[in-house]
C-alpha cells in the first residue's frame, strides 16, 4: 500500500510486488544490486494512478517525489 497526496487529498494505492519485465529486462525503474525493489513498486503505483506506464513516461523524479511526500502545494505555487 502506498500513500499519495493528490488533488488536495490523500489517496491510497495498492500494488502487488510483481514488477513488469520486457524481453527479460526490468521495464522502468532499475533495481540496484542490493535487491531493493522500492523504486519499481513506487513507479508501479504511480502508473496505476495515471492508468499506464505510457501515461507516466514524461514524469520526472522530482515531480514524483513532490506528490509522494505531500509537497503538492509547494509544487503548485512554485512550478505551475
Amino acid at each position: 500500500m502506498t500513500k499519495w497526496f493528490l488533488f488536495g487529498r490523500y489517496i491510497y494505492v495498492s500494488v502487488n510486488d510483481y514488477v513488469p519485465i520486457l524481453n527479460g529486462v526490468l521495464f522502468g525503474a532499475q533495481i540496484p544490486n542490493n535487491g531493493y525493489y522500492w523504486a519499481a513498486i513506487f513507479e508501479k503505483a504511480w502508473a496505476k494512478i495515471w492508468g499506464s506506464y505510457k501515461a507516466i513516461s514524461d514524469t520526472t523524479v522530482n515531480l514524483l517525489l513532490f506528490f509522494f511526500n505531500k509537497y503538492y502545494d509547494y509544487y503548485r505555487k512554485n512550478y505551475l
